[in-house]
This record gives structure tokens, sequence and C-alpha cells, in this order.
């Protein structure tokens, strides 16, 4: 919640192969009337695949948007203020590296996030087909 009405949400868009205009990106979702009505774009995050993202909005008004990128194994941030990106979709500041992990795609990826105490923490999953664990995080809040 931005404020005044606003709500922002971010997933993502797969790429479909009925369709081969199709981007593999986030989109972005907007509402100025709480979630009555919503407008979609897509942003220009598209270092996805398969991978939900997960937001925390700060006290200061920043975003932080965390997910996997698959296959390469890597969990990013993305961190940007709700109002650079409000009617902005592909204003996405360019990702940061928290760590890198498993690249097998189908044993690696999907990062949640909550905040405990003032912190981000971060549980995501990675390994290979014979063992695949869960994994939590701490991430530097630098962006306060």
């Amino acid at each position: 919640y931005l404020g005044n009405g606003r709500l922002l949400a971010v997933a993502r868009r797969e790429y479909d192969r009925e369709k081969p205009e199709s981007i593999l990106a986030q989109f972005q979702l907007e509402s100025v009337d709480y979630g009555k009505t919503w407008s979609k774009a897509l942003t220009n995050i598209t270092d996805i695949s398969e991978s939900t993202p997960s937001l925390i909005l700060t006290p200061s008004g920043k975003i932080c948007n965390y997910y996997y990128q698959r296959f390469a194994g890597f969990l990013k941030r993305r961190t940007v203020s709700g109002e650079a990106i409000w009617g902005n979709p592909t204003s996405w500041s360019e990702p940061e590296i928290l760590l890198q992990a498993s690249t097998d795609g189908c044993n690696a990826g999907n990062v949640n996030s909550t905040v405990s105490g003032g912190k981000h923490i971060l549980a995501y999953y990675s390994g290979d087909e014979r063992n695949t664990s869960i994994y939590v995080h701490v991430a530097d809040d630098s962006t306060e």
C-alpha cells in the first residue's frame, strides 16, 4: 500500500510457446482505488524464469523486490522508491546480487521474504535432484 488508495503488486509472466512474441518478465499491477480496478504493465525485469517475486515496503517508502534467477543461481534484489516506479514500470533499478547458489533450475529458486526486527529475512531453496534444502538469508538492508 503506497497511500491515497494506491496498491502495487508485482507478478511474473512466463514465456508462452503458443505466443512467440511473449516476453519473460515481471509485470506491475497498480490500483488507485483500493483494488477495485487494476492496470497491468510489463517491467524492465526480465532476468526471471519461474521465479515468483517477493516485495518488502520499507518505512522510508522504498520497495525491495527479491527474486531468484534460476539457471544462473542468483538471489537478487532491486530497490527503488515507490514513487519512482508508480506509473513507470520500466524504471526498476539494476539488480543487486545478494548471493549465488545452485544453478539447477528445477531444484533452486523462489524467494519468500519477511521483516523481523527491521531485518529482511529471505527463504529460498537450492540444491540438485538428489539433495535440495531450504536456506535462510538475512539481507543487509542498505536501502534506508
